[in-house]
């Protein structure tokens, strides 16, 4: 299924355990919990410049090419807890405070940056 809802207003949308070729949500809005939890993306996905008013979550989502979250805003932190990345290679935006990690296992996975982490802050 390719799914284009570029530009919509969602209201308490759900995909969990969804299986999306090509997904655009470039602009959406989205109202009450956005729930992507265990979602398949096998093809590119489009998050930019979206709004989430509420929760996102985005719970071992599989991306499999690219993924952009450039410009999207959150109100809460995404949850992308578990997230794996099948192409780490990809010109990939992930939202700020996330960052691709390679497991011991060999799997690339999203991680969420610690608060603290900043180098060149004084401890």
């Amino acid at each position: 299924m390719r799914l284009d809802l570029t530009g919509a207003t969602l209201i308490d949308f759900d995909l969990t355990d969804g299986h999306v070729t090509d997904a655009r949500f470039d602009g959406a809005t989205f109202t009450g919990t956005a729930r992507f939890d265990r979602v398949t993306f096998p093809g590119n996905t489009w998050f930019g410049g979206a709004t989430f008013a509420k929760g996102a979550w985005f719970e071992k989502v599989t991306f499999t090419e690219y993924a952009n979250f450039h410009g999207a805003t959150f109100t809460e932190t995404p949850l992308l807890g578990g997230a794996v990345v099948i192409d780490p290679e990809a010109a990939h935006v992930w939202p700020n405070g996330w960052r691709l990690e390679r497991t011991p296992e060999g799997t690339d996975h999203l991680t969420q940056e610690e608060a603290d982490s900043d180098p060149t802050r004084d401890a």
